[in-house]
């Protein structure tokens, strides 16, 4: 069982830094026309998409590579009768046609993976105008290599790049307007569900130890380290609107 595996069995709906607060953030600096197509990668159970969905009237697709987190993903849409659509996808190129979106929604997704060729992805399946909106823990400053190597074994990060990196990445993804809504130290405690997510879909397995151990072990490395932890939210366009 790893990291994900963990956030997975308590049904983690906001698993990113500022927590869902952080989404009603950057969602309140942001327009999503009506009947919009919005694909969120990485969506976990569902709460960003359904949010989207329920404040935008936009058509929602979510992916994750975790079958469980899909399904408690549907269970939560189904509850909240939100016509948003779910997908397990595997790790690769996105399972879409180029240029069929309007926005991609990223919420600690990215730092996982090796960012520039997913997001070229995020780039090719955008439309002319969409934009990517990313939240992403970034390094304050160059890491230390031994606190690389505990954010790899603890969460299998590939890297964490600084803000600035981050805005390299995607400019070298060749997107313009590259810009930071929200910025700001990662907390150093688990954000209150918002306050509560009452659609948090916790089962049985949230109880095992190896889960409580691994949720143990995140706070106490977001703890040790967060002097090294910044996060940003980062927008940029695939062409920016006339």
């Amino acid at each position: 069982m790893n990291y994900h595996d963990a956030l997975a069995a308590v049904g983690a709906g906001s698993a990113h830094p500022g927590g869902f607060a952080g989404t009603r953030a950057w969602m309140q600096k942001v327009h999503i026309a009506p009947g919009a197509t919005v694909l969120e990668v990485g969506c976990g159970t569902g709460r960003t998409a359904c949010a989207i969905s329920a404040a935008y009237n936009a058509k929602v697709i979510a992916v994750d590579i975790h079958p469980q987190m899909i399904a408690k993903a549907k269970v939560r849409a189904q509850t909240l009768n939100l016509p948003v659509t779910f997908m397990t996808i595997d790790r690769g190129p996105l399972p879409f046609d180029a240029e069929t979106m309007d926005a991609v929604i990223a919420e600690s997704v990215t730092v996982f993976n090796d960012a520039p060729p997913l997001l070229r992805e995020y780039h090719r399946v955008l439309r002319p105008g969409g934009f990517v909106i990313d939240i992403e823990m970034s390094a304050a400053a160059k890491l230390p290599d031994d606190v690389m190597q505990t954010f790899r074994e603890t969460y299998g990060a590939v890297a964490v790049p600084t803000l600035q990196q981050w805005k390299r990445h995607y400019a070298d993804a060749q997107f313009t307007g590259v810009r930071l809504l929200l910025s700001g130290p990662v907390p150093t405690s688990a954000p209150r569900e918002d306050e509560s997510d009452a659609y948090g879909l916790v089962t049985g397995e949230a109880y095992a130890p190896d889960v409580w151990r691994i949720m143990q072990e995140n706070e106490r490395v977001m703890a040790t380290h967060a002097k090294w932890l910044h996060y940003g939210v980062i927008q940029a366009y695939k062409q920016l609107p006339q």
